[in-house]
């Protein structure tokens, strides 16, 4: 991110400075500015008239409607189809385009009109077909066309379609539909093949991936979940013993597969009966007590037998979700990202077992509660006393411990509460100049420190030693202007969006390109 692209940022960018920027950026600059909340009409006009780009990015944050364009510009038209809708003869006018890309926006939008879509799953570009059996728009006589097209790839799209009808969904989850498909992505010569897309004529592997996007599906009926709950692949197993509409017996004997993966998904989902969780709690695979202390329906009495053993970060399931969405596991956290969240069944207990677990004999047990935002101050406080570390790191977070007890949290433990008392939101300042100067530094305190609206000048400037908080520091408006200064020559582009960077240093940024 360049220091311009930091300006464009920058909540408290005057109007005027805000159009100079607007006539001196090119398309990535543009593209940012077109996500701020404070932009005029002109100035949305503006923007779109430049950059088409910048025009899709209007239109997916609200701010460029059907009303604005004249419906030239077909990527544009795509983006207000997917967005807020259009005008129906613009999709037709666009559905013949020569280039495949805009038939494949056009196709994947959520408010294409159905004949559209039908006209473009005909098209000879796969990946256009694809997208169009993913529509929302999906009619039943398309959906029974597309369930016979001739590669398993389309099928696999539709399987995946909540708007695909149950009858065309139990075809593809038994056999994935007739007449067998002619072509799959192991045999048809596009790439080379992954070694789970093995073809040797059958396209078995193919097949299997369709049955596990059905059983995925929560439109699929539930006679055609039962079939799959006993399919011979892992894959598609998984994907059923995720669902909230089994028969509990198919719980309860999905709940001893012999694959972990499978158990994993039984033993986080809100659905199985008590009878089951309980049997599971004696599984000698930890991930799969991980996923039982997730489950916001697990018994108190396994939840605090398990505490004591189980470590309650993020469980298999959820480090698989962060791999498919390149999400940090640490990121699958309590809200803002900032510690471990509360476990779901702590979330919903009564204010009788919250007390029986603050005041528990076992250390993990009490650290349960100590995470709950909702303790009544009593607990709060006892638990703020607490000689075990582990328990004060868990309380430390809440807003309810006293100034007074957040410093002697720090004074007897150090380090090892410093990052939970800098991310609470109401650690004070002095607290937090505190924990920014300790030797040797805290680094994950001072990435806190450098978002906390409480910090202070001289904690933000330790912040700036290290290289993660530093950019966060940067946008703090706590920092003076000749610090931010200091750190724009330095090619820190956060400190361009910062509120308090003075006006005429905004304005001399937005000049330097062009004197």
């Amino acid at each position: 991110m360049g220091l311009l692209n930091g300006l464009a940022e920058n909540p408290a960018l005057p109007a005027d400075l805000l159009d100079a920027l607007i006539a001196a950026g090119d398309d990535e600059l543009l593209d940012d500015l077109a996500w701020r909340d404070d932009l005029s009409a002109a100035q949305v006009r503006a923007i779109a008239a430049r950059s088409t780009d910048a025009a899709v990015c209007l239109v997916h944050h609200g701010h460029l409607l059907a009303a604005d364009v004249d419906g030239r510009d077909a990527r544009i038209v795509a983006a207000l189809l997917d967005a807020t809708g259009a005008p129906p003869e613009w999709a037709h006018a666009h559905a013949a385009s020569p280039d495949p890309w805009i038939r494949q926006l056009l196709a994947s939008a959520a408010h294409t009109p159905a004949e559209v879509v039908a006209q473009l799953a005909d098209d000879p570009e796969k990946d256009v077909v694809d997208e169009a059996a993913r529509s929302p728009a999906m009619t039943a006589t398309l959906a029974e066309r597309l369930a016979r097209h001739p590669h398993t790839r389309v099928r696999m799209a539709l399987a995946a379609n909540e708007a695909t009808p149950g009858g065309v969904l139990a075809a593809l989850a038994r056999d994935g539909a007739h007449p067998p498909a002619e072509a799959c992505p192991g045999c048809d010569g596009t790439h080379q093949p992954a070694d789970w897309e093995a073809c040797d004529g059958g396209h078995e592997s193919a097949v299997r991936g369709i049955q596990s996007m059905a059983a995925g599906n929560r439109s699929t009926p539930a006679p055609a979940l039962v079939l799959l709950a006993r399919h011979p692949d892992s894959w598609v197993r998984w994907a059923v013993a995720a669902r909230p509409d089994l028969p509990q017996d198919e719980y309860a004997r999905l709940a001893t597969d012999p694959v972990p993966e499978v158990r994993h998904a039984i033993a986080a989902n809100p659905a199985v009966d008590v009878a089951t969780l309980r049997s599971m709690a004696a599984d000698p695979t930890p991930g799969v007590q991980q996923c039982l202390m997730h489950n916001p329906n697990v018994p108190l009495d396994i939840l605090t037998g398990l505490a004591a053993t189980t470590r309650t970060g993020p469980t298999p399931l959820s480090r698989l979700a962060a791999e498919i969405e390149a999400t940090p596991p640490q990121a699958l956290t309590a809200a803002g990202g900032t510690g471990p969240a509360v476990l779901p069944r702590i979330a919903g207990a009564t204010a009788g077992e919250l007390r029986e677990l603050a005041t528990s004999r076992v250390p993990a047990v009490r650290m349960l509660a100590a995470r709950h935002p909702g303790l009544p101050g009593d607990l709060v406080d006892a638990l703020a006393a607490d000689p075990d570390a582990a328990v004060l790191q868990a309380v430390a977070r809440n807003p309810r411990v006293s100034p007074a007890r957040m410093h002697a949290m720090l004074t007897a433990h150090g380090v090892r509460v410093a990052g939970a008392l800098a991310g609470n939101p109401a650690c004070p300042a002095d607290l937090l100049l505190r924990i920014a100067t300790l030797r040797p530094p805290a680094k994950l305190a001072l990435r806190e420190i450098a978002r906390h609206p409480n910090a202070t000048g001289p904690a933000l400037a330790a912040c700036l030693a290290d290289g993660k908080a530093r950019r966060a520091a940067a946008r703090h408006p706590a920092l003076d202007a000749g610090t931010l200064i200091a750190l724009l020559d330095d090619g820190v582009a956060e400190a361009a969006a910062n509120p308090s960077l003075p006006r005429d240093v905004m304005r001399a940024l937005i000049q330097a390109p062009v004197s």
